[in-house]
């Protein structure tokens, strides 16, 4: 069995915070979207669709089944820049990568926006004491106007997705599913919507930034030549680790579902920051979540 390669384009519909790190009061985002949290997101509406919610046992066997046979690229902005000849945006072919600009504060200028919120004590009808904040976000529209896209890669094993999970039709499912989801932080504000305007199989062999990739066995390895940026985390510690990646490393965590449906904070994994630069020719694997693996043959 062999993956289908898929460019997956959305179209940003509201504010769009993915959780990074706090600085004083600024809650900042990331500036990407990782592939853990596109594969919550569907794993939520494909449950949400088949009327499962909030079924712990569907949201835990789906997600399960999506990991065996999806695996979700990175997704980064990108903005609309020409219309077609009834005046409507077309999407981008490409995205607009924060390494494209010779100065970032300008890419976080084109794109990034934020707002300011506090909590609110109801008895007094006042704000609490030390809760002003501000959070970040990726707009839906840049500061010149034009709409902001995601864009990203999508690998498929289409013949192996199970027909039903937890009466969840997941094989007949998936694609509908994509039309709209809710990705990333604030979702209780109407943040984090995203309409699929493209989910196009591809035949050529290159990710969207065109890189090349391929099959090793059971996985999906992509191919980056010296010097380039890397477009995910990379595991920069165990077994599966990277080396000859030259960039920033950071503990990634986040939240994890248990068995009886609570949540709790996963083991940090030691990872390169998306961004770092590949110091000579290497072959990734890629994991369920996106993230960059040793490969086999590295």
């Amino acid at each position: 069995m062999t993956w289908t390669h898929y460019l997956l384009v959305f179209r940003l519909e509201s504010p769009l915070h993915i959780g990074h790190r706090k600085a004083g009061n600024l809650m900042q985002t990331r500036r990407y979207v990782p592939g853990k949290n596109l594969w919550a997101a569907l794993t939520e509406r494909l449950v949400y669709m088949a009327g499962q919610a909030p079924n712990a046992q569907a949201y835990r066997r789906v997600g399960t089944a999506l990991k065996q046979s999806f695996r979700f690229g990175y997704l980064w902005p990108a903005q609309a820049t020409e219309k077609d000849e009834q005046g409507n945006w077309c999407p981008p072919t490409r995205p607009h990568f924060p390494w494209d600009e010779s100065d970032l504060a300008y890419w976080d200028y084109l794109y990034l926006d934020g707002t300011a919120r506090t909590a609110q004590i109801a008895e007094a009808r006042t704000a609490a004491e030390g809760s002003l904040h501000e959070v970040e976000f990726i707009a839906p529209y840049t500061r010149k106007g034009a709409p902001v896209y995601l864009m990203g890669d999508l690998w498929v094993k289409e013949e192996y997705l199970p027909r039903d999970v937890s009466n969840v039709p997941v094989r007949d499912a998936w694609k509908q599913a994509l039309q709209v989801l809710r990705v990333g932080g604030e979702r209780g504000y109407g943040w984090g919507r995203v309409e699929r305007c493209l989910l196009e199989p591809t035949t050529s062999k290159a990710t969207v930034a065109g890189f090349s990739w391929g099959e090793q066995g059971n996985e999906v390895v992509v191919g980056i030549s010296e010097g380039l940026p890397i477009l995910a985390h990379a595991l920069a510690t165990g077994d599966n680790a990277l080396s000859n990646i030259q960039g920033m490393v950071e503990p990634l965590v986040g939240w994890e579902q248990q068995p009886d449906g609570r949540y709790k904070v996963s083991q940090p994994i030691i990872v390169y920051t998306p961004e770092s630069t590949v110091t000579r020719e290497m072959q990734v694997r890629i994991n369920v979540f996106g993230i960059y693996e040793a490969s086999d043959s590295v």
